[in-house]
């Protein structure tokens, strides 16, 4: 099959994965996204090599295993894209890829119909050159999966080692307080 459907079980709560979505706007001002910028919509290339609670969120089963049900084994994550109230953005040429799709609107945005409000938590897994009629402009964590066969392809591709859902939460050393 070319997508595997999400069920609720797929689904991330907002009490897992809440903080992430309110620290978008943080991380993509380390990244160097002008906060002016934000407002009109940005996109942060490969944000999970140093924002570690988006590794974690890369690594988790929820989207690990169907992206390795899809590759038919062993998986990389070959890059992410954190995108701030953008869709998709481009057609990367990768081939044999699969897109794994976290949304992140905790807030219904401007010409978001109502019936797509309320996708926070839900995760979507496709081909990454398969059309999705679900791209509407939003917050999202995109993450794009290779065979782990193809890694040497991608040098700084990290291994999806999976984590448990546990493991969402902030570790110590990030935590405030």
């Amino acid at each position: 099959p070319a997508r595997t459907p999400a069920t609720a079980r797929d689904a991330f709560a907002y009490d897992e994965i809440g903080w992430i979505a309110a620290d978008l706007g943080c991380i993509a001002l380390r990244h160097g996204v002008d906060a002016a910028a934000l407002g009109r919509g940005a996109v942060v290339a490969d944000a999970h090599r140093d924002a570690e609670p988006l590794r974690r969120l890369a690594s988790h089963p929820r989207l690990v295993r169907p992206a390795r049900a899809l590759i038919g084994g062993p998986v990389v994550i070959a890059t992410t894209l954190l995108c701030i109230d953008v869709a998709h953005p481009v057609r990367l040429p990768i081939a044999d890829a699969v897109l794994a799709t976290v949304f992140l609107d905790t807030l219904q945005a401007p010409g978001m119909a109502k019936s797509l409000f309320g996708r926070f938590g839900s995760v979507s897994v496709r081909r990454l050159d398969e059309v999705a009629a679900d791209e509407i402009p939003g917050r999202s964590f995109r993450v794009v999966y290779v065979a782990a066969a193809a890694s040497a392809a991608w040098p700084a591709a990290r291994p999806a080692d999976a984590i448990g859902d546990g493991d969402l939460w902030p570790a110590a050393h990030l935590a405030f307080g």
